[in-house]
């Protein structure tokens, strides 16, 4: 299946656990799954904490590793922030009750099965080369650059390769992105402008119990490596830009006005990197970006500009006058600047620091965000 391939994203790679009544009400009576909430309820509460999930998912993992020569020479915990996720996504992002914990362990229990499969060498983790080749059999059609991207942002432990728990993080998040795609596309193979500023908004409701659930547990950071995007880390509540899905269709489209789900995946790729400077420069925390935080922005990638210049930058992307940029205009202002970025490494290569009234016109004419030009 190819990324124009009509219908939904949830196969191979992304393939859910069954959704049907009695699917789930085997999950619930599961003998195994009810034992493993007796045994792992230690304090009796009728409940399986955060604390307790974290063990109950080490066995999981233990089990993934079984017989593999990490497992011989150490036992890494399961990550809490895939607990968190877990938590926020089955139960009230704090604890979970029996049946919750039962779905859970469904979803669990899946992914292992996808993991193993996707694990050709038995490695017990996932190379990326493994990666891209379940991308590719899923239908989605990016270059192996981007998965190799896509695999980094989850190697909390810098590995080169993803284990169990950061595979069950990237499922997690990437099942917001797959779950939107299909209520915005509605079986479609390609999203349009207006349905991709839909999308964006109902990613930024769906990651919010994440969001709440890592910053009330001091997990913050992980936000911030991460790149996620979230409702209450604006400042200003409002929907994206029809403009910001524009300039990214531009972007990403290869000339065409919408996006199919390959290049939707690029996009996202590309939105959390930009998340994550936007987060890293956003130095006071209060989701905006002031004039001396846009000016260290610019320094942090090499470009020393003079106060008046950073000050008219701003003003050319601060769409609502608030006197600071808010994330859809960094998104755009970062569009913009990635291509200009493209054009000036191209122009060192090429000019040997120096450029003609025609070259000059060349490279401005090829930052296409500019004039607003589909190819």
């Amino acid at each position: 299946m190819e990324d124009d391939t009509p219908g939904s994203r949830k196969r191979g790679l992304f393939c859910d656990a069954s959704q049907e009544p009695s699917a789930k009400a085997a999950r619930c009576t599961n003998a195994e799954f009810l034992a493993a909430f007796r045994a792992f309820d230690t304090d009796r509460s009728g409940f399986i904490e955060l604390a307790e999930l974290g063990s109950a998912l080490q066995a999981v993992q233990s089990s993934v590793e079984t017989n593999s020569p990490r497992s011989l020479l150490f036992q890494r915990p399961f990550q809490f922030t895939t607990s968190c996720w877990l938590c926020a996504r089955f139960g009230d992002g704090s604890r979970l009750t029996e049946i919750q914990f039962c779905e859970l362990l469904g979803y669990v229990s899946n992914l292992k099965t996808i993991f193993e499969q996707i694990d050709l060498d038995h490695s017990c983790s996932i190379e990326c080369g493994e990666l891209h080749r379940a991308f590719q059999l899923s239908g989605v059609s990016i270059g192996e650059d981007v998965v190799a991207q896509i695999g980094r942002s989850f190697d909390t432990d810098n590995t080169g390769t993803l284990e169990f728990d950061e595979f069950v993080q990237m499922r997690l998040e990437w099942d917001c992105y797959t779950s939107a795609w299909d209520a915005c596309t509605r079986g479609g193979s390609v999203i349009q402008p207006e349905q991709l500023l839909s999308l964006l908004e109902e990613l930024k409701r769906t990651l919010e119990p994440v969001g709440t659930v890592l910053v009330g547990k001091a997990e913050a950071q992980i936000l911030m490596a991460q790149g996620l995007f979230y409702s209450s880390m604006f400042k200003v509540c409002r929907p994206f830009q029809p403009q910001t899905c524009q300039w990214l269709i531009i972007r990403f489209g290869e000339g065409n006005l919408s996006l199919n789900f390959g290049q939707f995946c690029s996009m996202l790729v590309f939105l959390k990197e930009v998340k994550t400077a936007f987060a890293r420069c956003d130095t006071n925390g209060n989701g905006s970006l002031s004039l001396d935080e846009l000016a260290n922005a610019f320094s942090s990638i090499g470009m020393q500009l003079p106060t008046d210049l950073v000050m008219q930058i701003g003003r050319n992307f601060d769409s609502d006058n608030s006197g600071e940029i808010e994330f859809d205009e960094f998104v755009q202002m970062a569009v913009e600047w990635n291509e200009m970025l493209k054009e000036r490494s191209h122009f060192e290569a090429q000019t040997a620091g120096r450029v003609t009234a025609a070259m000059l016109q060349g490279i401005i004419g090829n930052v296409r965000v500019i004039y607003g030009v589909m190819a």
